[in-house]
């Protein structure tokens, strides 16, 4: 390509949003290089796992570095040591380690200590005099440190989305909306970036539609909406051979039984958390396998007392792929199962935010506890949550999932377009 590609990952959820991206570029030029910069705290199971499936598919063409006391090594090396596996991941979570004491001990200090290192690192490791670098979070030390040292050498900042937006919240009390910046998208472009590549076209209409009714100046981000690749059929392929090996916490005696997946979201999004508890303990109540999925710490000592099967450890993705059926309160983690064809059942009245199924009153909800026993009975007895007719209601909402939120091929669509800033950099 002649620019050098350069994606910053924090946590997972930047990893999860920029790997597709990653992939696209490395599948649709056989000649494209890339470099994935992790300077995170740690590095979970689920980062571990597709490290090493990005590694395995373009090695070398993609290299990933790791922070070390020095600056940086490479994942790669690690991983291919003669080191058994379990002493490959001591190491790999001990270098990380040791530059989280240091960020933690010199603060704001460390991060930046952290960046200068990046940043000689990127100019040593990345000769050309051209770069594309790619981020999702934004008020980060590391990042500005890494910026304002390379500033000069040609580089292009570019905001990848971080998720995709579910729900309508922001406006679900319209007399509350003071704020005029109410665009996220303008709200995560740091002065130091240049550009910011957005999912939610659906979103931002939605959003441009209410600000015109009242009468607030809404500013729009100048890059393009280009879909959700996280979520597309491609890359779940991808994740599930990424996945492979992983086991779920459904239990492997009792195939006879539907497994039903809970996907809860923060506690903190208007959830009617004594609500959740006493749903739990109905669906508990039937013959089937339930696991709950949390997350940002939303499992708490009760859940555990209560013995309901918490699963923080396997991947989302791995615990939708294993189930029959997907309960879930307005997390766009969801998005998974409606593009895997799951049986979804949204839990509407759990949560005080509208999701944009509920705008468009597409997919499958329950609106009470009897809505849950009549559907928890009608699975035990024929093994689906449907009744008669509502098949094309599934169908629609996954349609709607796909062309409006997801994108038809957003892979294509991101390669596409950053092949595009890639020629105008070589201008």
């Amino acid at each position: 390509m002649g620019v050098c590609l350069n994606f910053f990952c924090e946590k997972f959820s930047d990893l999860d949003n920029m790997l597709p991206i990653v992939f696209a570029l490395l599948e649709s030029d056989e000649d494209a290089e890339a470099a994935i910069y992790w300077y995170g705290d740690t590095i979970n199971f689920d980062s571990a796992c597709l490290l090493r499936y990005a590694q395995r598919s373009f090695s070398p063409r993609l290299l990933i570095w790791v922070p070390s006391r020095k600056g940086f090594s490479l994942f790669n090396d690690i991983e291919q040591s003669s080191l058994p596996v379990l002493l490959q991941s001591l190491l790999l979570h001990w270098r990380v380690l040791i530059q989280r004491i240091d960020r933690k001990w010199l603060g704001c200090r460390g991060a930046k200590r952290l960046g200068a290192r990046a940043a000689e690192h990127l100019l040593d490791y990345s000769p050309c005099k051209k770069r594309l670098c790619f981020f999702g979070f934004t008020h980060r030390a590391f990042l500005v440190e890494i910026a304002e040292r390379i500033k000069h050498s040609d580089s292009l900042w570019v905001r990848l989305p971080q998720g995709v937006i579910f729900t309508l919240s922001v406006f679900r009390t319209v007399t509350n909306i003071t704020d005029p910046e109410i665009n996220a998208v303008s709200a995560y472009l740091p002065a130091w970036a240049d550009l910011a590549i957005e999912v939610d076209s659906h979103i931002n209409t939605h959003y441009a539609d209410v600000s015109k009714n009242l009468g607030i100046s809404m500013q729009l981000n100048n890059g393009p909406f280009l879909g959700a690749p996280r979520f597309s059929r491609r890359w779940i392929k991808h994740i599930d051979e990424a996945y492979l090996d992983v086991e779920s916490r459904f239990p492997s005696a009792s195939k006879q039984q539907n497994r039903i997946l809970f996907l809860l979201t923060p506690w903190h999004k208007n959830i009617w958390y004594e609500e959740v508890l006493r749903v739990l303990e109905i669906i508990a109540s039937y013959d089937v396998d339930l696991v709950i999925k949390g997350f940002h710490a939303n499992t708490s000592q009760v859940m555990t007392d209560k013995s309901f099967n918490i699963d923080e450890c396997t991947p989302t993705s791995a615990l939708i792929r294993d189930s029959d059926v997907v309960f879930f309160i307005a997390t766009s983690s969801a998005l998974d199962g409606f593009m895997r064809g799951k049986e979804m059942l949204q839990l509407s009245y759990l949560h005080g935010n509208q999701t944009s199924l509920e705008k468009r009153g597409l997919g499958i909800a329950a609106h009470s506890r009897d809505d849950v026993h009549l559907r928890m009975n009608r699975l035990v007895q024929t093994g689906s949550i449907l009744f008669d007719g509502e098949e094309l209601n599934k169908i629609e909402a996954e349609q709607f999932i796909h062309s409006e939120i997801v994108g038809m091929d957003p892979m294509s669509d991101y390669a596409t377009y950053i092949k595009m800033l890639v020629m105008d950099c070589e201008k």
